[in-house]
């Protein structure tokens, strides 16, 4: 076994860990109702339906695929695939900046923040779906494409499509924007959460003071691990997209 093999194979199965966690975590979010208290899972769970979707389009065909050396598809699943991995990608590019913007106004506007129903949320992530939906109709047209590339085994822009390239553009660019509106609401976010720190300090008792300076801790560090994966994430496909561009 070649070691080019051995990674590829050690990549899939530690995918289909992540996977397995992913499906966990939605059992579980559903064994404890979750669910029902916290609506913004109903987000969480949709991306975690499309990273499914996409393992099974991995196992089904990129693996056949890769071991066989060619193009384990037909016409008919070719568009199933290309369906499944431009809605996940364009998806949960979109659902970055919508979870930005519940955190911000969950800082910001607490107030408005509780008033938000089901309904809301329900709302937000058809919004999404739809506009991956109309960023990926483009695929199936003859002036853009995606396809499975040999050699190489990995899904790109099918450039034998005249303007693939225009719309491999215009996905960097959509990719620097959500860089851009993420940092932002999350600098403003770990900046108001830090302000709330020092008036606390100042004004609160030292025991309940305290407590509330754990819990601003906690609110920080989870705006700042938002950040630096969302950015982290966003950076890497930009270089992937200008690498192969």
């Amino acid at each position: 076994m070649s070691v080019e093999v051995a990674i590829y194979i050690l990549n899939a199965l530690l995918y289909s860990i992540v996977i397995l966690l992913d499906v966990l975590v939605m059992w579980a979010a559903v064994k404890t109702r979750e669910t029902s208290r916290n609506f913004i899972f109903h987000i969480l769970f949709t991306a975690m339906i499309l990273d499914v979707a996409v393992h099974f389009v991995t196992i089904f065909h990129d693996v056949p695929s890769y071991f066989l050396n060619q193009d384990f598809s037909t016409v008919g699943t070719t568009y199933v695939y290309v369906l499944i991995l431009c809605l996940q990608w364009f998806a949960q590019l979109l659902f970055l900046p919508l979870l930005s913007i519940i955190h911000f106004l969950a800082i910001f506007s607490p107030a408005k923040f509780r008033k938000a129903s089901h309904r809301h949320f329900a709302c937000a992530n058809a919004v999404v779906i739809l506009l991956a939906l109309i960023l990926t109709a483009p695929h199936f047209t003859k002036y853009s494409g995606y396809t499975y590339l040999l050699p190489g085994h990995f899904w790109y822009f099918d450039f034998a499509k005249p303007y693939s390239y225009i719309y491999q553009h215009l996905n960097v660019t959509l990719q620097i924007i959500c860089v851009v509106f993420v940092v932002v609401a999350d600098t403003l976010i770990i900046w108001k959460i830090c302000s709330l720190r020092k008036k606390h300090k100042i004004t609160l008792p030292k025991r309940d003071g305290t407590q509330k300076k754990h819990q601003v801790v906690k609110e920080v560090r989870l705006a700042l691990n938002f950040l630096v994966l969302s950015v982290c994430f966003l950076i890497m496909t930009i270089f992937y997209n200008v690498n192969f561009g």
